[in-house]
């Protein structure tokens, strides 16, 4: 096989693991299943396990793809998800669930960044890196749509038999997946990598956003990362003020909800490329922000089903935005730090979010429309702050 062959070859096998590798089975039932075993209390406690080992090794990780491969990160990323779905499948006590939590956190943060790096290096090797945004939208959409089938399928396997069977499910596509991994090339093998140690690579893409087109995608991420984290951690406690999951068959119902916004955010992610052509960047990213901001102002009407239906579309700005975001920073770094640069971000959004979870949890008044009146202030001010922070030295056309 030539090597042209080789890099068309692993373009098509990065498609197909982009989408088999979000196939999260478990996604709609999983604080079920948790609560099935465990107190609320310890729920919350598996929840801050996951987010603290996401904390800690998401930096790292993107350091780690930029000096140590690609391939080999995302190796190490399918490894630990599929010791993540054995634990989940097996575990019965707190301790195996947390173990589970650690590895699942461990194979999202290593995929983080490096997954969108590998594939523009296939790109790049093809000479045909123009293509990235338009990839990576069609990518998205697709992608979204696998999450959209595997969140109906975990609700309905879970309604019909056992919680554990979405693990189940989980597993063998993160074992395919794996398998995928191995198949594919990495045109950056042979290429010298920089031995910088951590802190100074940490620096040294820290100094990239004195840029302003990178500056003002980084503030976006960590913006909206908050944003649309807030509608997904309220759209199930506004249910239940509805009277929606109670009942045997609140996993199903929960799959359905879940596959309906992740097939509406599958169309969003197939318009991002020609909406961003059409329109610019900063106006679609603003507008995916303008939405959102809606959304997390409706969540302050209290039991409205008009409300509960409008949530639909909460998945809408992530899909819309990340072609986008992704496409805008990529051009500006360099190959040997992109995954770093990507991780930082993603490291940034998620400590936002984090910290306004707590803010969340020290409000006063109905714990719903206080943690909304919150992330509406967010929306809000970030709104202002990226209206007037400057995207380009040049007027966008």
């Amino acid at each position: 096989m030539t090597q042209k062959q080789a890099l068309k070859k692993s373009l098509k096998l990065y498609s197909l693991y982009a989408l088999l590798s979000r196939a999260y089975f478990w996604m709609p039932v999983f604080i079920l299943y948790f609560s099935s075993l465990l107190s609320l209390k310890d729920v919350f406690l598996l929840e801050a396990v996951y987010y603290v080992t996401v904390f800690v090794t998401e930096v790292p990780s993107g350091w780690f793809s930029d000096t140590r491969g690609r391939k080999t990160t995302l190796l190490l990323s399918g490894s630990f998800l599929v010791m993540a779905y054995t634990l989940f499948i097996l575990g019965n006590s707190f301790f195996t669930l947390a173990i589970a939590q650690i590895f699942l956190g461990m194979g999202f943060s290593f995929a983080s960044g490096t997954d969108t790096s590998l594939h523009l290096a296939l790109l790049e090797a093809k000479g045909k890196e123009s293509e990235y945004g338009k990839r990576e939208g069609k990518l998205g959409a697709l992608s979204t749509m696998v999450a959209a089938l595997a969140s109906i399928l975990g609700g309905t396997i879970a309604w019909l038999g056992a919680y554990r069977w979405a693990y189940v499910l989980s597993l063998f596509f993160a074992l395919l997946s794996l398998l995928i991994t191995t198949m594919i090339q990495d045109p950056e093998k042979h290429c010298v990598r920089p031995k910088r140690r951590a802190i100074k690579q940490f620096i040294q893409v820290g100094k990239r956003l004195s840029h302003p087109r990178l500056r003002f995608v980084f503030v976006f991420t960590v913006i909206i990362t908050v944003l649309n984290h807030t509608p997904y951690e309220l759209y199930q406690p506004y249910a239940k003020t509805l009277g929606i999951l109670s009942g045997s068959a609140a996993p199903l119902l929960t799959g359905i909800h879940a596959a309906l916004a992740s097939l509406i955010a599958a169309f969003a992610a197939g318009q991002s490329f020609s909406l961003r052509e059409k329109i610019g960047t900063k106006a679609l990213l603003i507008s995916a922000l303008v939405l959102q901001t809606l959304l997390i102002g409706a969540l302050m009407i209290p039991a409205r089903m008009e409300v509960f239906l409008l949530l639909l579309l909460r998945g809408v700005p992530g899909p819309l935005t990340t072609p986008a975001v992704r496409s805008e920073s990529a051009p500006y770094l360099p190959s040997e730090e992109r995954a770093t640069f990507f991780s930082l971000q993603s490291l940034a959004g998620r400590a936002a979010f984090a910290l306004t979870l707590v803010a969340y949890n020290q409000g006063k008044g109905d714990a719903i429309t206080g943690s909304a009146a919150l992330g509406l202030t967010v929306a809000l001010l970030g709104g202002l702050l990226l209206l007037f922070l400057p995207m380009s030295p040049k007027k966008e056309q």
